[in-house]
């Protein structure tokens, strides 16, 4: 039967692991301020204002305008601009040139326009690969479309043959060749492809090239049901090994190429493109999903892609999301939803109504249905008043969002149910405690105490192993109803560290536990003595948790019999263990006593005697300068000589004043041997000049 019981635990467990999951899924939150924040400082800019290439600094501009950013020096790009594209440049580089001064309105484009068009066209002329195809005829699009350049009238004539070359690269199943010479087929070169047909009908329409259209367009739909789809529902195209010119980024890259061609096809044809809403949502879910990005060039990606989603002819997708998942009763909480686009764009033309609101793990009718959410004035929010709806706990909320026009139905979608989770926290009341001895044998309460928590009441209660105990409470939520917490417990705490936890369960009314002591002698060691009593209550959807200390019982248990176990050690407090230890008082020694002041002074005089004795005994045997060295070598080492004997006198004042022996004979060594070698030379100075009176 527990077998059973644990296995029936186990399966509500990963029931409720699933369904949030399935919650989570449901909603798409847009790009958030932090990571908008963390993408912003992967673009860091030189002394001359650019990124580095024109490429990066096209992917910079591009990037950071998408965030709305002012960290741009739109004065110094410009320059830059015009100083590095001129006729000479590559149809790469005139391309970004051209696209950056498109993004940043400088003043000198027309001019930076009319010093490529030559290079552009005469590049076009033997394009032979995507990527040329794509640099050249985007450049051209670009400059017609702003009227930068007198022979914007022969661009239509330039790009005839351009959908031609593009058709025999692709193939009908949607993927492309970068080149004829290659061989590979790549969804990155079908974005590519898609942009390229893009820019060609901008500039020349769409009819004279009906057929090829027709072709790729098809294509490009065969190429969007062939993308792949995670668990989360995110659409997505991987072809890292096999996609050479992917660079950073993998899937990130190659998804990013590929929506960005597709939107921008759909914009160009007169009547769209007829893209699944799944798809789309799709995209927007692995855009969104990308996590914490590690180069530039991914976030450009990654942002390009939710631009795309942001504007475009196909439809745009609604991100959904809650200010908060918890409200409070005690604060007055409201439900407060935000409808925006993917990069944050408040949406305040929605209608939302909550279509039902469920209690986790009940099943009982909804406790809401069909209601609406009020918008907010100038707050892009709408709102819905909990307080007098929803008792405390957790509930799952099915949330309709709608455009709030038909017209605006064809534009925007927030993909039908918006799922949610949503927890309502309050606080909980106790009431009606009871702590209860009662005989075993009758049954009757022998002794009953009533206890307050607002007053933090404690009682002392005893009992041996022929009585029982019985704790008793109501838990009272908000409203009035009964309450049931995720954790209840009683925990006994003997005097030695022993503790000992037990479950309360609830009952209709109440929630009680009864104790018999006579069945728990052996769970409890056969410990007699002091046991501390405390409750613990504790829900996520409480605000008042607590831990109440209800007092003490002394409990007279029998003997334990031979042979019964014995209780295990206490476990030791980590946190006692590792904390901050009692301060050690140190003992000094007494100092001793001190001898009279007289007895000091006459040993003083003492020590002085010697000194005297030997300044006396110089005047009697006649010491004198006299045979003092005057100049030379001789009277340097009479110096030191002196000098080290006199310093020797000094190191043995200082080393009965204040230093230690070890300091004193390690410093005395020293001046020893700076002695003895002047001495040495001063004896033998006076020895000569000795001799020499001798001889004389």
């Amino acid at each position: 039967m527990m077998a059973f019981v644990n296995a029936l635990v186990v399966k509500v467990l990963i029931f409720a692991v699933l369904c949030n999951a399935a919650l989570a899924r449901a909603s798409l939150h847009p790009l958030s301020e932090a990571e908008k924040v963390a993408a912003k400082q992967l673009f860091v800019s030189r002394d001359d204002g650019s990124f580095g290439s024109l490429e990066e600094t096209y992917q910079a501009v591009k990037s950071l305008k998408v965030l709305k950013s002012d960290d741009l020096d739109a004065a110094k790009i410009c320059n830059l601009v015009a100083t590095s594209v001129s006729s000479t440049s590559s149809a790469k580089d005139a391309f970004h040139g051209i696209r950056i001064a498109e993004l940043l309105h400088c003043q000198d484009a027309a001019k930076v326009a009319e010093s490529v068009v030559s290079t552009i066209l005469d590049t076009l002329k033997h394009a032979k690969s995507l990527l040329d195809l794509h640099h050249t005829v985007g450049a051209l699009s670009t400059i017609k479309k702003h009227h930068w350049s007198l022979a914007s009238h022969s661009f239509a004539q330039a790009v005839e043959g351009v959908l031609e070359r593009v058709k025999a690269l692709g193939e009908s199943h949607g993927t492309w060749r970068f080149a004829e010479d290659e061989t590979e087929l790549s969804a990155k070169a079908a974005g590519f492809a898609l942009q390229i047909t893009a820019a060609v009908i901008d500039i020349c329409g769409y009819e004279s090239h009906e057929f090829e259209v027709k072709f790729i367009k098809a294509a490009a739909l065969k190429l969007l049901e062939k993308s792949e789809r995670d668990e989360d529902g995110a659409q997505y195209f991987d072809e890292y090994k096999g996609d050479k010119f992917s660079g950073n980024g993998g899937a990130l890259v190659v998804s990013a190429t590929v929506l960005r061609g597709v939107t921008a096809l759909a914009g160009a044809l007169p009547d769209g493109m007829k893209v699944r809403e799944d798809k789309m949502f799709g995209f927007a879910r692995f855009f969104l999903s990308i996590g914490t990005l590690d180069s530039a060039t991914e976030a450009y990606y990654q942002l390009d892609a939710l631009s795309a989603l942001e504007d475009n002819r196909i439809l745009i997708p609604l991100a959904v999301s809650l200010t908060s998942s918890v409200l409070s009763l005690s604060s007055h909480d409201k439900l407060e939803v935000v409808v925006s686009t993917v990069l944050g764009t408040p949406f305040p033309h929605a209608l939302l109504t909550i279509i039902s609101a469920h209690i986790v793990g009940k099943e009982t009718a909804p406790v809401l249905t069909d209601q609406e959410l009020q918008s907010v004035e100038g707050d892009h929010k709408y709102v819905f008043d909990l307080l007098s709806d929803l008792e405390v706990g957790k509930y799952d909320f099915k949330i309709e969002v709608k455009p709030a026009t038909a017209e605006l139905s064809y534009k925007y979608s927030a993909g039908g149910l918006t799922s949610a989770r949503i927890t309502v926290t309050g606080k909980v009341s106790v009431s009606n405690v009871q702590i209860a001895v009662v005989d075993s044998d009758t049954g009757s309460p022998e002794f009953t105490t009533s206890l307050d928590i607002s007053k933090k009441e404690k009682t002392a209660v005893s009992a041996n192993h022929l009585q029982k105990l019985r704790v008793a409470f109501e838990l009272i939520s908000p409203f009035g109803g009964s309450y049931t917490p995720q954790q209840v417990f009683f925990k006994l705490q003997h005097e030695s560290g022993m503790e000992h936890l037990f479950v309360v369960k609830s009952s209709a009314e109440n929630f009680e536990l009864t104790l018999d002591f006579l069945g728990l002698v052996e769970k409890f060691y056969y410990q007699s003595g002091a046991y501390a009593l405390e409750l613990i209550v504790g829900d996520v959807t409480m605000e008042n948790s607590f831990l109440w200390a209800l007092g003490s019982l002394d409990l007279d248990l029998p003997e334990a019999p031979e042979g019964a176990a014995k209780p295990p050690a206490v476990r030791v407090d980590v946190a006692k263990m590792f904390g901050p230890k009692e301060e050690i008082a140190h003992i000094f020694r007494q100092p001793e006593k001190r001898p009279p002041a007289q007895l000091s002074n006459a040993f003083f005089v003492l020590t002085l005697l010697p000194l005297v004795g030997f300044l006396v005994g110089l005047r009697f045997v006649g010491a004198s300068l006299k045979n003092f060295p005057t100049s030379g070598l001789p009277l340097l080492s009479a110096l030191g000589f002196h000098g080290g004997i006199a310093a020797i006198l000094i190191l043995y004042s200082l080393f009965w004043l204040k230093l230690n022996l070890f300091v004193t004979l390690k410093v005395l060594g020293s001046l020893g041997v700076f002695t003895c070698v002047p001495g040495y030379l001063t004896l033998s100075y006076l020895a000569e000049q000795s001799s020499k009176v001798k001889t004389a």
